[in-house]
């Protein structure tokens, strides 16, 4: 599994890994960097031992020497073919001569590996350098989001490696898959696989709302652009014009927080909305327990991870249409999706649901089934598993 950092916060990550543990697969975490400590430390104990982080390159010249010597001389036998690949300048000119590659590939050498799982196409070159180095690897790539706005962003072209030598390319949604044929990639080569949550941990809870009962309105995400929260604060604003008794609560750190607070104080919201930071999964899903209804504000997703989450729980979901966010979400059946960039939009949802508190039951029961039915991690996993199979056939 090639990933950013680790310890993460990518839930689908953790998911995914966990999913194939249970499975009785062999999973090692290969991260290119290791997360910050302030980060919620998921983790799953059965990856102690199993998370390698890239070799450290030495800088002064006879130091580097000895450490190469010593992974070509703990590694020769056992690994031949992708040590001597590293050291040949025919192949990598210079980074052979330099030894950089051998440096990149030594947390691999444990190991021959069957499928290089790659998650964000901007780390497959990671994967793609074992095959270079002779590894019979099938290298499978799940875009996300971000990489999918990279390429939109800098051009297709940024993938070309990954179009050439990547075995399979997971979609996790249309709206994913619609774009990856944009930037050139063989549809062939694509299969729609979705991320996923495990349902059963996400439990069911029916929410019940009384009028004149405070509104308990939640969101979960970074404090980037792209989670639109200004114009959440904006319809906020309109809530409170409204007269209706509520708070509005927001899981997630980021580069916005300071604008976002300040925003707060001039719109006169302090005593409505609340910053809770960073949290790990267990909080979240206290959180979703305790409130009414969920709000996904942003102006660019693919497939947020966190709508699965509260309409698992039984929460009725206002979301924007981005991405592939109407695959989740039926439309007036469990819950509402609205324009995005647009608070007034935001606001007739929260309304429209909160005069038709009757409705939230139903809501809830149809919004849990859709997500089980189509994202729970452990059917997910086994159609994962039979991916994996039928490449390394």
């Amino acid at each position: 599994m090639v990933i950013d950092i680790y310890p993460t916060i990518s839930s689908f990550i953790l998911n995914q890994i966990s999913g194939l543990l249970d499975l009785g697969h062999q999973v090692y975490v290969f991260p290119k960097f290791k997360g910050p400590e302030y980060l919620p430390q998921y983790h799953d104990d059965r990856l102690i031992g199993a998370v390698l982080y890239p070799s450290k390159y030495p800088i002064k010249r006879m130091r580097k020497y000895v450490e190469a010597l010593k992974i070509i001389i703990q590694n020769i036998l056992r690994q031949p073919v992708p040590v001597i690949y590293a050291l040949n300048p025919f192949k990598f000119g210079r980074k052979a001569l330099n030894l950089s590659v051998l440096f990149d590939i030594a947390p691999f050498l444990i190991s021959k590996w069957d499928i290089a799982q790659v998650h964000y196409g901007d780390y497959a070159d990671r994967a793609l350098l074992l095959k270079n180095c002779g590894w019979k690897v099938k290298v499978v790539t799940m875009f996300h989001g971000y990489d999918i706005r990279k390429g939109i962003t800098e051009g297709g072209e940024i993938y070309n490696d990954l179009k050439t030598h990547g075995d399979c390319v997971l979609s996790i949604c249309s709206y994913n898959y619609t774009h990856l044929v944009q930037f050139g990639f063989d549809s062939r080569k694509i299969i729609y696989h979705p991320v996923g949550i495990d349902t059963y941990y996400f439990n069911y809870f029916i929410r019940k709302y009384e009028p004149g009962q405070k509104l308990i309105i939640l969101s979960v995400g970074r404090l980037v652009w792209e989670k639109g929260y200004p114009y959440a604060l904006d319809g906020m604003k309109l809530i409170k014009q409204k007269k209706v008794n509520f708070e509005y609560r927001i899981i997630g750190e980021g580069p916005a927080l300071q604008d976002l607070m300040r925003k707060c104080a001039e719109l006169g919201l302090n005593e409505h909305v609340t910053f809770l930071g960073l949290k790990n999964q267990e909080d979240i899903k206290h959180e979703m327990h305790n409130s009414h209804l969920f709000l996904l504000s942003s102006v660019a997703e693919a497939l947020p991870l966190v709508v699965m989450e509260a309409s698992s729980t039984g929460m009725p979901v206002i979301a924007t249409d981005v991405g592939s966010v109407r695959e989740e979400i039926i439309d007036n059946v469990t819950g509402k999706v609205v324009p995005p960039a647009n608070s007034n939009a935001i606001v007739d949802a929260i309304m429209e649901i909160l005069r038709n508190p009757g409705n939230w039951e139903k809501m809830g029961k149809s919004g849990r089934e859709h997500i089980h039915n189509r994202y729970d991690i452990n059917i997910l996993s086994m159609k994962l598993e039979k991916i994996y199979r039928r490449l390394s056939c």
